[in-house]
């Protein structure tokens, strides 16, 4: 019983793992890897997607990965605004 443990914890140890956390403030987004800053986006959204994106690759490669999103303070925006420049869908109704 102690063998087939012990077996499974090293099989464990050797499965890469990517965790991913987004840190930042209204304007500077930063996601860490490991602890180490990776990269800086504008936007949380912006990061988040950039996790997902590079997050995917790394699954691939057979990594565990996890990913930490901080709840939105109040009267953040989770989401950057765009401005496409086009008729805004609520005027169509």
């Amino acid at each position: 019983m102690f063998e087939v443990q012990e077996e499974a914890m090293r099989t464990a140890r050797r499965i890469p793992q990517d965790i991913y956390r987004i840190r930042g403030n209204e304007t500077d987004w930063q996601v860490e890897l490991n602890g180490q800053i990776d990269r800086s986006y504008a936007s949380k959204q912006a990061a988040f997607e950039g996790v997902v994106a590079a997050a995917s690759t790394a699954m691939r490669e057979g990594h565990e990965i996890v990913i930490l999103v901080p709840a939105s303070r109040p009267g953040e925006r989770a989401f950057a605004e765009e401005d496409s420049g086009g008729i805004p869908w609520s005027s169509l109704t």
